[in-house]
């Protein structure tokens, strides 16, 4: 992914929280919406996410080169999703996004990884 910003519909889900914080990582520009603020949205913002509350095409009408991510939540009626779509922006679903990711990495699962932890084994060598 070229791209060195974000927008994620649905901010405020577990998943799309967590990739929030993985592109912060990577030093790219995060921005979301959500239906509601709720404590994990206000820890996003306090980290340095641009959060709006509310779903509306303003929120996504600047946005230029930029992915947009939508948990598999949000409808295909999603204003904000729709106007990414007319504006020509690469729009990729929360599990589409996770796939292009774990490309990239070696990848393990948390079952997995529990169980060497558990047998004494380091699951990162």
């Amino acid at each position: 992914m070229k791209n060195k910003s974000v927008y994620l519909i649905g901010i405020g889900g577990i998943g799309l929280s967590a990739l929030a914080r993985y592109f912060l990582s990577k030093n790219w520009s995060v921005e979301g919406s959500d239906v509601v603020k709720s404590p994990l949205v206000s820890d996003l913002e306090t980290e340095g996410v641009v959060i709006h509350i509310g779903h509306s095409t303003n929120n996504v009408k600047s946005l230029k080169n930029t992915v947009i991510v939508y948990s598999k939540a949000v409808k295909h009626s999603n204003p904000e999703l729709k106007q990414a779509i007319n504006m020509g922006l690469k729009c990729k679903s929360y599990p589409q996004i996770v796939g292009e990711l774990t490309k990239r990495y070696k990848t393990i699962t948390s079952i997995l990884a529990l169980i060497l932890i558990e047998a004494g084994l380091d699951p990162k060598s």
